[in-house]
């Protein structure tokens, strides 16, 4: 009987103690909950679901004594939220419709200005394009007068030694036609010349006179060049020229002046 007595004292308050407890934590959260403030750091409470044992010494049975009334704890008190404050609506500030007009106006103006500037560089553009274009052109014209100049060149030199081919082979016809001239003209005027030696005898001598003639035949001078070794012979040949003037000549008087102004004259009795 004395120990059923024993664990009802203990167990009470501890009872008491958790339902107090409890109800405290279930009010504060509803109230954090209703109000919409920050959670408060949670109170920590330890309860016992039964009395840890102890060594009890046996008790004497006395009358039970009256238990004095336990003062229970007042709740912790809650700090009441503060409401935010409410936020003061501001009226936005309308511009005034001289303020519209003046930055429709800018808008208007610098709108211009981009299509002006706008416009201006595609002038530009164009006018570079243009001039390009132009350059080209006239780089083209100079190389094609180029081309055709050295095209000209090359013709007129191809015709230039067409002329010097052609004007050779004339000159060597001429000259050839020529030679075959001089060479009779100089058989002619030796027959002339040798039908005027008197000189009876053969022997191989030869003697060389050089003649100087003018255009109608006359001989200006005659001059021994190489002497036969016969005085005799010399001077027979020598008196021959003078007698057979007038000598004949080509009519051609560059042939004249090339040939015959001054000819070589060669005389042997054998020939």
């Amino acid at each position: 009987m004395s120990e059923f007595v024993y664990v009802e004292r203990y167990k009470l308050p501890a009872g008491i103690l958790a339902i107090l407890v409890n109800g405290l934590f279930f009010a504060f959260i509803i109230f954090g909950v209703s109000w919409r403030v920050a959670p408060q750091p949670p109170m920590v409470v330890d309860i016992w679901e039964s009395l840890p044992e102890m060594d009890i010494a046996p008790l004497s049975v006395e009358p039970p004594l009256a238990t004095p009334p336990k003062e229970i704890p007042e709740p912790a008190k809650v700090p009441t939220p503060t409401r935010p404050s409410p936020v003061k609506t501001v009226e936005p500030i309308l511009p005034s419709k001289a303020e519209i007009e003046l930055a429709e106006k800018k808008k208007k103006i610098e709108k211009e200005e981009e299509k002006e500037a706008q416009r201006k560089k595609k002038t530009e553009q164009e006018a570079m394009k243009a001039l390009k274009l132009q350059e080209a052109a006239e780089e083209a014209a100079k190389a094609l007068k180029l081309q055709e100049a050295a095209q000209e060149a090359a013709k007129a030199r191809k015709l230039q030694e067409a002329e010097q081919v052609e004007q050779a082979r004339v000159q060597s016809e001429k000259l050839a036609a020529s030679n075959s001239i001089v060479n009779v003209y100089k058989t002619k005027i030796l027959d002339r010349i040798k039908r005027k030696i008197n000189w009876p005898e053969e022997g191989r001598i030869t003697a060389v006179y050089e003649v100087t003639l003018l255009p109608d035949g006359s001989v200006l001078e005659s001059k021994l060049v190489t002497s036969s070794g016969n005085p005799a012979y010399d001077r027979q040949t020598k008196l021959a020229i003078e007698l057979a003037q007038p000598l004949p000549l080509p009519p051609d008087q560059e042939l004249f002046r090339q040939f015959f102004r001054t000819i070589q004259l060669k005389f042997s009795p054998t020939e």
